[in-house]
């Protein structure tokens, strides 16, 4: 399978003075005649963070770098199936785990038991569980400015490695530092989600253009409380407007002010697996699926796959463009998955209102459950090739 590969620009940014508060191995690194680091992972969330756990023994020579600290800034419902979590050593962070979904539409309402049970839980203790499998790989908090193949610069100095993780969300900062007009602002899903108090046994879903056009709506619980929020395809305007709507459809109040409220972007962009020497991790890969807007579980493989790799190549176990090889097969498993589902996104945009009831009932019938359900939760366990 061919790798699709971009020619970064030639390295030509001089290292910029430091602080003097820099920290002393930091310095250190800075005073080498070559590359201060062997890999450089941008951004510290699920994806940076799975892959940093892969490569702790080889200490400093690899570097975290996120603009905000460990777990602080939270994009996404978090829900994920209870093995994934299990598999990144998660359980800790649970705060409901539900084996039961309930999908809404304008006509009728649907009860069904998942295949395998899935879990809502805590970003920051995923993050902290994650960051305390890497001790020995610093992290370093600097905001990205400049990337041009070879160095990143940033507020805190100018940075150079070898190898490069992309790990930086749906905006891709070190791809898009490369090419410019790498983000198509057209295949992104935005999404809007407040924490209010509502107890539930179960994931609800709600399919129905008085709510959204084109898009869904959610209740995901947490213990006492519940996150509630709309995903739009189209990326419209006036979420925060439909939300609290929806709010209100729901009984619950409209004030989002008082509450804890996040957001983002959900990316489904095809984007290649590699640009010269960097890989993209996660929604910088725009690895969300179309239609459902899922993601973390891809992210985690995406850091899996990586990590696993980076540490065969600094090990001497592999070269790196058998490295690069094996990650672009990777990625294109799940590439296959992504335009699957950008065909029902597009099939969905075209469907009545009242022909999601139907939809919904056959969804929900246990052979399509036992089957379609049971593969869809399987697929990152499925895309992961043998890498010894």
């Amino acid at each position: 399978m061919q790798m699709v590969v971009y020619h970064s620009i030639q390295h030509t940014t001089p290292r910029m003075p430091l602080q003097p508060h820099a920290p002393l191995w930091y310095r250190t690194a800075m005073a080498m005649d070559t590359d201060d680091f062997d890999v450089i992972i941008a951004g510290a969330s699920y994806a940076g963070l799975t892959a940093a756990r892969h490569l702790n023994r080889h200490g400093r020579r690899v570097l975290l770098l996120d603009e905000h600290a460990i777990g602080a800034v939270r994009h996404s419902a978090c829900a994920v199936p209870t093995r994934t979590l299990a598999d990144v050593g998660g359980l800790s962070s649970s705060l409901q785990e539900t084996i039961w979904g309930v999908i809404h539409t304008k006509l009728n309402t649907v009860r069904y038991r998942s295949p395998e049970p899935w879990t809502i839980f805590d970003h920051r203790a995923v993050c902290d569980v994650l960051r305390a499998q890497a001790p020995d790989v610093p992290f370093m908090r600097a905001r990205i400015s400049a990337f041009d193949g070879r160095a990143v610069t940033t507020d805190k100095g100018v940075l150079t490695a070898r190898w490069f993780l992309d790990a930086t969300g749906w905006r891709a900062a070190l791809a898009s530092a490369l090419l410019p007009g790498f983000v198509e602002r057209g295949r992104l899903t935005i999404g809007m989600e407040v924490t209010v108090p509502h107890q539930t046994d179960a994931m609800h879903f709600y399919v129905n253009r008085e709510i959204v056009r084109w898009g869904y709506g959610w209740i995901f619980p947490c213990g006492e409380v519940s996150r509630v929020g709309l995903g739009a395809f189209d990326n419209q305007k006036g979420i925060p407007d439909a939300l609290r709507a929806f709010l209100r459809r729901l009984n619950m109040s409209d004030d989002m002010r008082s509450v804890e409220r996040t957001g983002g972007f959900l990316p489904w962009q095809q984007r290649p697996a590699a640009i010269d020497r960097v890989w993209l991790l996660g929604d910088a890969a725009g690895h969300c699926l179309p239609l459902t807007g899922e993601g973390i579980r891809f992210a985690f493989q995406d850091g899996d796959v990586a990590g696993r790799l980076l540490d065969d190549v600094l090990a001497n176990r592999r070269t790196w463009q058998a490295a690069s090889a094996a990650y672009a097969a990777t990625v294109e498993r799940h590439r296959v998955r992504i335009g699957t589902f950008a065909n029902l996104q597009h099939f969905v945009r075209h469907v009545p209102n009242a022909a999601f009831a139907p939809m919904a009932w056959v969804l929900a019938r246990r052979a399509v459950r036992s089957r379609g359900l049971a593969r869809y939760m399987n697929w990152e366990h499925d895309a992961v090739p043998e890498l010894s």
